[in-house]
């Protein structure tokens, strides 16, 4: 994962000249994946703030059930945490031990107990792949009526991390991209 920074990039999805209705937006740096993501709304249009400036391949998710360019976290763990519980369920009941429930674990930052520091930090790296809660959100969206077989079409071309053709140079300041999709 990439550190936030100060830039916007704005623009417009088209096909055909015709607005692209609905999706996701992510940008892959060399360096990592930005967890500042960009919706496009139903006119085609999209600004995201908060990107770091360099070069980015824009990964477009335009379908809410495709595959992802990266897994997700729960996914690299095995799933469960401890104790069967899923990640962001509640945690099942800690057994009895002599004299009470175990504590919380200790040893420094631990992703179960919830602090492990933020990407980039000092200490334990996060496990590679997308957030979980990142993923809820990159899904949260639903294809227009009657054109879902175009958009998970161009899902499958333009959800990648390199090879789509969509590398954009983003400034300090505003960065304007309109990018107009071949089906």
């Amino acid at each position: 994962m990439v550190d936030p920074g100060t830039s916007v990039v704005k623009g417009r999805v088209t096909l055909d000249g015709k607005p692209v209705k609905a999706g996701h937006i992510l940008y892959c740096y060399d360096k990592g994946i930005s967890l500042t993501v960009g919706a496009i709304t139903p006119t085609g249009n999209y600004e995201t703030k908060l990107l770091p400036p360099g070069t980015a391949t824009l990964c477009l998710v335009l379908d809410p059930d495709g595959k992802l360019p990266l897994p997700e976290q729960a996914e690299l763990m095995g799933g469960a945490m401890p104790g069967g519980a899923m990640p962001g369920g509640p945690m099942p009941p800690m057994p009895k031990g002599p004299g009470g429930p175990p504590g919380p674990p200790s040893g420094g930052p631990n992703p179960i107990a919830g602090n492990m520091p933020p990407p980039g930090g000092m200490g334990p790296k996060m496990p590679p792949g997308l957030p979980a809660h990142f993923v809820r959100l990159l899904r949260n969206f639903h294809l227009p009526q009657g054109e879902e077989a175009t958009y998970k079409q161009l899902h499958m071309k333009y959800c990648k991390t390199d090879g789509n053709g969509l590398k954009v140079a983003i400034g300090p300041d505003v960065t304007t991209f309109d990018i107009a999709l071949k089906p």
